[in-house]
């Protein structure tokens, strides 16, 4: 009698078995849920494959310009500031006392504004929080060109803003001061 009790408690009367046509429904539910998985999947490999050939592209594209354009391209060293807000930067570029954000690769192809420049709006960051970064590009190929700047006043941590105007494309370098502070890169500018 007591095993009867316990078993009428452990199993209620809910428990019964679904019906067929909702076991049915569940079934389809599954499949299509296989389907779309199978299908996402499927996309995501090739978005893989688009990414990976983007990739060696640009990694010939980056062997070609170094191969038959002298302009010394900086690359990224990744060394990033001690902000957390440039934990996530990609492109960061710093010598210990200054950074700034570069594209990656150092190649900047943009549409020229109607003067005929290209603006590269990028960030800079120095501890000094006190003074702009004052910025000086000269181009290195081609008919002498040079073209000064300052950023603007820090934002947040010790970021300051900057969008310098190249006049021109072509290879140029460009060195941000603050204080005594300084850090030069290389960089080609490409009308699109």
């Amino acid at each position: 009698m007591v095993a009867f009790v316990i078993a009428a408690v452990a199993l209620p009367a809910s428990a019964a078995p679904p019906p067929k046509n909702q076991v049915a429904k569940l079934k389809r539910q599954v499949a299509a849920l296989k389907q779309t998985v199978t299908r996402l999947q499927k996309e995501n490999d090739e978005w893989r494959i688009i990414a990976a050939g983007a990739a060696r592209r640009e990694a010939r594209l980056r062997a070609r310009l170094t191969e038959h354009d002298p302009c010394p391209i900086t690359t990224a060293n990744g060394n990033r500031p001690p902000d957390p807000d440039w934990a996530e930067v990609q492109g960061a570029h710093g010598n210990g006392q200054l950074w700034v954000w570069l594209p990656t690769p150092a190649v900047y192809a943009q549409v020229p504004r109607p003067n005929g420049g290209v603006i590269l709006k990028q960030g800079w960051w120095s501890a000094n929080h006190d003074a702009p970064v004052q910025i000086e590009g000269h181009r290195r190929d081609g008919p002498t060109q040079v073209f000064r700047d300052s950023s603007g006043e820090p934002i947040g941590g010790g970021t300051r803003p900057s969008a310098p105007e190249f006049p021109s494309e072509g290879c140029w370098e460009v060195t941000g001061r603050i204080g005594e502070a300084s850090l030069t890169y290389g960089i080609l500018v490409l009308f699109a």
